[in-house]
């Protein structure tokens, strides 16, 4: 799958062409309009689209350019949803999008950019069967004990499940995505670690699974609203009996 962040200069205008694989575009900033033999749609706000492979389109960009993240999905059957189809973003898809472009980390980017997908392809998907929600608390149950213990794609062949899937039967099940949810429990999991002793916060880090200190500051900041170094700064400070309960 190949994920790319794209700048479009201002008033350029494509003309008609054809991609060989399927496209999923993502508007982050700017507007579009984009014209197929179908239809003529034009968009202002945070929102989505696919391009089906083969699907002849042209596309114009506003007054300001427009900052698009682009997804390829090589042929995929498993995204029939019909061109030039601009939804917007759910808060979910948008938060997910913030943590795909925050992190440096290869493995992280790749486990948020599949459940980005699953997302943005669920509305051609049946809803999650009984099934579905079995093998998401499964994963739960996964991540709760070891969420630095292994590649989510290893997680879903073990259950003999499609990556995407996986991700959409957890997200319907939970309404977060599963490498949203590792990061939940990696920040709560070095949160403790941190609140209840008095080792240096590398060393949490480290514990917690984290690439190093950055990491960490960087996740809980998104997770939380701050690093950890400032919540135990708080805590340390703090003389009520229920910021200090254990």
């Amino acid at each position: 799958m190949d994920l790319r962040l794209v700048h479009y200069p201002a008033g350029l205008a494509q003309p008609r062409h054809r991609h060989d694989d399927a496209q999923l575009s993502i508007l982050l900033a700017g507007t579009l309009r984009e014209v197929t033999r179908q239809q003529d749609v034009e968009t202002a706000r945070r929102s989505h689209g696919l391009k089906p492979c083969g699907q002849s389109h042209a596309a114009e960009f506003g007054p300001h350019g427009a900052l698009m993240l682009s997804m390829t999905l090589d042929r995929d059957p498993a995204t029939p949803r019909q061109a030039a189809e601009w939804l917007p973003n759910t808060p979910a898809m948008d938060t997910l999008i913030a943590g795909l472009l925050a992190t440096d980390d290869a493995t992280v980017r790749a486990d948020m950019a599949q459940d980005l997908r699953g997302m943005l392809t669920a509305g051609s998907a049946a809803p999650t069967g009984r099934g579905g929600q079995d093998a998401a608390r499964r994963l739960k149950k996964a991540l709760d004990a070891r969420p630095d213990g292994g590649r989510i794609d290893d997680m879903a062949r073990e259950l003999g499940l499609h990556r995407v899937h996986l991700s959409r039967c957890f997200t319907e099940t939970y309404g977060l995505a599963p490498s949203l949810y590792r990061a939940r429990v990696m920040t709560a999991r070095a949160l403790t670690q941190a609140l209840r002793g008095r080792e240096g916060l590398a060393a949490v880090a480290a514990d917690a699974g984290f690439a190093d200190q950055s990491h960490m500051a960087r996740t809980s900041r998104r997770q939380i609203g701050a690093p950890l170094s400032r919540v135990r700064e708080l805590f340390a400070r703090a003389t009520s009996v229920q910021a200090r309960a254990a």
